[in-house]
């Protein structure tokens, strides 16, 4: 992966699992095609390159009934032709779930450890939707994203009012997590009136 999240459930390791995208492409026509739902996830799952869009024309050839829902930074994104590439596929029922943890880039940066992370990130889910694709914006609240609930759902109706969902998530105890949970670690009840006002605020 190209972030280094420090709630990160899934911990990027050292090694070459590109094996996996050949595993997937023999798997895919072999699953059943009742209605359902598909999703792939990583580490950063756009990284495999050409794999990434084999296996989502995979799934529209062979299980066209099932919904696709891809997590994913957004980053590949912010190259238009990315965007572009993946529209040409045109899956009936693709939607991208992409985290964004802040309306202050540098907050976002920090979490995920990465310098530019919030621009690309941005720029990826506005070429996904200028395609047409569905996008779900993601927010892990925790201690370094709780204080800006409200300035985040203010941002999000003011530049980003066309995404298709917002999810707001708990922390997953695993992984650096698990390693992290002092650190990350805040009491729900300190921020359910601030969260609130968000999911309110979003809703309407």
């Amino acid at each position: 992966c190209n972030h280094f999240c420090l709630m990160c459930s899934q911990p990027p390791r050292d090694i070459d699992d590109g094996f996996i995208v050949k595993e997937l492409l023999t798997a895919i026509p072999m699953m059943a095609r009742d209605s359902g739902e598909l999703c792939l996830s990583g580490g950063e799952p756009t990284l495999t390159g050409d794999g990434f869009y084999d296996i989502i024309d995979s799934v529209k050839k062979h299980l066209p009934e099932k919904s696709l829902h891809i997590l994913t930074n957004g980053r590949h994104f912010s190259e238009n032709s990315n965007a572009e590439r993946l529209s040409k596929i045109n899956h009936p029922d693709l939607m991208l779930g992409i985290p964004l943890y802040s309306d202050h880039p540098v907050t976002h940066n920090f979490v995920v450890q990465s310098n530019e992370a919030f621009d690309e990130t941005l720029r990826g889910i506005i070429n996904l939707k200028a395609q047409g694709i569905r996008v779900e914006v993601r927010f892990v609240l925790h201690k370094y994203t709780v204080p800006r609930i409200r300035e985040f759902a203010e941002f999000i109706c003011r530049n980003l009012l066309f995404v298709d969902h917002v999810a707001f998530m708990g922390l997953e105890t695993i992984g650096f997590a698990k390693s992290n949970i002092k650190e990350l670690w805040v009491e729900p009840s300190s921020y359910m009136e601030n969260l609130s006002f968000a999911c309110d605020l979003i809703a309407q």
